[in-house]
């Protein structure tokens, strides 16, 4: 048994998921050989996003099970679908099924690069809430000891 637990997480567990998700994000997209224009562009932002997530929760490791579905579902079905335009642009041909397929990959890019940075989003949201608390409390520190020109805010 482990001896270190977060919100239902084991340390092991929580390890094991960084784990994954790095060496997914590092090395099971095999490569932009055939993505173009706006895929690749959202791929580059979602090598960037991903990148900022990891490292927040590397520095934060108590945010790790905000981020258990993003590292189990979304990035690896992300890189699944980088990998089916890959190879689907690869084989050179424009059927229905590939072009279809392709053009849905491509619509869905945005959607996706969204929602990484939303999810980046979320790991600071306590941090927001807690400056904003600060900020207030300092506003009426001042306004109450007339070293500002408000007055105290509710």
């Amino acid at each position: 048994m482990d001896q270190f637990s977060f919100s239902g997480f084991s340390a092991s567990n929580m390890m094991a998921c960084m784990a994954d998700g790095a060496d997914i994000y590092q090395t099971d997209y095999t490569g932009n050989r055939q993505l173009i224009g706006k895929t690749l562009s959202a791929y580059n932002e979602l090598e960037q996003t991903t990148a900022k997530i990891l490292d927040h929760v590397i520095q934060q490791p108590e945010k790790l099970p905000q981020i258990w579905k993003f590292m189990n579902y979304y990035l690896p079905t992300t890189l699944k679908l980088l990998n089916a335009y890959d190879r689907m642009g690869a084989a050179g041909v424009e059927g229905e099924n590939i072009g279809g397929t392709m053009e849905r990959i491509e619509t869905m890019m945005e959607t996706i690069v969204s929602s990484f940075h939303k999810q980046l989003d979320a790991l600071f949201r306590d941090e927001a809430m807690d400056i904003a608390s600060d900020i207030t409390v300092m506003e009426n520190l001042l306004a109450q000891e007339g070293l500002s020109d408000e007055g105290p805010t509710l």
